[in-house]
């Protein structure tokens, strides 16, 4: 349903002038009906921020010294802005199943991991591109190099005791406490610059391995926090500017090495689902964020936020969670179906929010129709600026909508001269009723701030007058004084 015959224009939307409701639908986008044109949708201009595809079918996607690299079935690629480089070409025996994950050993060898048909993992040289090695193993969510030049992967399965390319995670639980580690794999695991190794259990637990793998401790958990960790079910773990983030049920929980003690990230996040996809960290002290709807930017220094609505098309279904990469001042990630490229440069220039539409008026809380028996409106309040109410019209309401408000995550500000002049912040609230205002002329004014900071590039006003009763016009104290004038004229001639 779209409208072809326009007449109006709002911004950059156009509209038939005789609109008589407009209403947000299911999905998200706003509907409007009109008497003479009949209905249609507006349409909203796309998002502002570049993201782009870089290749077509994704494997593996790593930021490792300098390069990134980036896994195809029978390619192992790196990415420079928007080129692609051959680093390593397959021979055919290993050309046709995907990589699920990849890593630089200790030789610079590229070791891949095979996660789909026959599972196995794969040496190869990186100059001579030769296979060296390939041997049965699971599907590895993590393969990582540490500083012990080990490649240390979250699962057990399909690695031999006597095997040197790869090494179980949990192996150092083992030889630092002399005890066995129960699971099979982990949920997930982070060596930080300081050498610490977190390994976050599928049991909902927390071990640190740390002063050169000679210590370990269980990480106790308090959910007030206390300096401690809130919630010991971790399933992510990053580390940025020498401090360690846990992501569990009840946030991010920051650890300080400095201090041996947790704070806590304050990301506002009100009532909405939050679940780390992936997070990384810039040359700006920013902290950048990804859950499935929003790209969050943490400040660290004025512990600012933004937010960046994702795109339907471009939103993470993949678990685990994987490190985002920041690379020519864009961020990486990796979904099914290739390699997205978000440019943070146009992410934060343009993102500025539509103006404010008035959509409906109330009266007693009551909504006015163009034409009604009130004989307030002569059309809609979509555009007409200026009416007048009777006293007995005097409580009044305002319905209004920036139409991308929902996907900026917006927050809107009013005020009403006339009654008060200071701005006054309604986060999302779109509905504001006034009552028993007193006779006289008023402007209703809106504006719309993005959660980026941006704001819309007007306000949107509508004036009116709150007429007096009939009893408070000069008309009437005319006659007041006549009256009063006669009474003491008749009073005297009595006399």
């Amino acid at each position: 349903m779209e409208h072809l015959i326009l007449k109006k224009t709002f911004g950059n939307k156009n509209l038939p002038f005789d609109i008589s409701d407009l209403i947000l639908d299911v999905s998200g986008d706003y509907i409007y009906s009109s008497i003479f044109d009949g209905a249609g949708k507006i349409l909203k201009s796309n998002l502002s921020f570049k993201i782009t595809k870089i290749d077509s079918i994704g494997g593996a996607l790593k930021k490792i010294g300098d390069k990134v690299y980036f896994s195809r079935p029978n390619f192992v690629k790196t990415i420079n802005g928007d080129s692609v480089y051959t680093e390593l070409s397959k021979g055919i025996d290993h050309s046709i199943y995907s990589d699920w994950n990849l890593c630089i050993n200790a030789d610079s060898n590229i070791v891949t991991n095979n996660g789909i048909g026959p599972f196995s993992t794969s040496v190869y040289n990186a100059k001579t591109k030769e296979l060296i090695k390939t041997f049965p193993s699971s599907p590895h969510d993590q393969m990582e190099l540490l500083q012990d030049g080990v490649v240390a992967v979250d699962t057990r399965q399909g690695i031999g005791t006597d095997d040197t390319v790869i090494k179980f995670i949990g192996e150092y639980y083992e030889e630092v406490s002399g005890k066995k580690f129960e699971d099979y794999r982990v949920f997930y695991f982070n060596e930080s610059s300081n050498g610490d190794i977190w390994i976050a259990t599928l049991k909902g637990e927390v071990i640190r391995i740390y002063n050169n793998n000679h210590d370990y401790e269980w990480v106790v958990s308090d959910p007030y926090g206390n300096g401690k960790l809130r919630n010991s079910k971790v399933y992510y773990i990053y580390e940025a500017y020498g401090k360690v983030y846990l992501c569990n049920a009840m946030g991010i929980d920051v650890f300080d090495p400095k201090t041996n003690t947790y704070d806590y990230l304050d990301l506002d996040l009100g009532t909405t689902p939050f679940y780390v996809k992936g997070m990384v960290h810039d040359d700006k002290d920013q902290i950048w964020i990804m859950d499935y709807n929003i790209l969050y930017c943490y400040n660290l220094n004025d512990k600012s936020l933004k937010k960046y609505p994702v795109p339907e098309e471009y939103k993470i279904f993949v678990n685990p969670c994987k490190d985002l990469v920041f690379h020519e001042n864009k961020i990486l990630y990796k979904r099914n179906d290739g390699i997205v490229s978000i440019d943070l440069d146009e992410l934060g220039t343009s993102r500025i929010p539509e103006n404010v539409i008035f959509q409906d008026l109330f009266v007693d809380r009551a909504k006015i129709y163009p034409n009604d028996n009130t004989g307030i409106l002569d059309s809609s309040l979509l555009y007409q600026s200026v009416f007048s109410l009777n006293y007995n019209q005097r409580n009044i309401g305002f319905k209004f909508v920036s139409v991308d408000s929902k996907e900026l995550f917006a927050e809107y500000e009013y005020r009403l001269i006339g009654l008060y002049d200071e701005w006054i912040n309604i986060e999302d609230e779109r509905v504001l009723h006034f009552t028993n205002l007193s006779p006289g002329k008023y402007e209703f004014e809106v504006r719309v701030k993005s959660s980026n900071g941006k704001w819309s590039r007007s306000t949107s006003k509508r004036s009116f007058e709150v007429l007096a009763p009939w009893y408070a016009t000069w008309l009437a104290f005319l006659i007041y004084t006549f009256i009063i004038g006669g009474s003491s004229t008749l009073s005297t001639d009595c006399k």
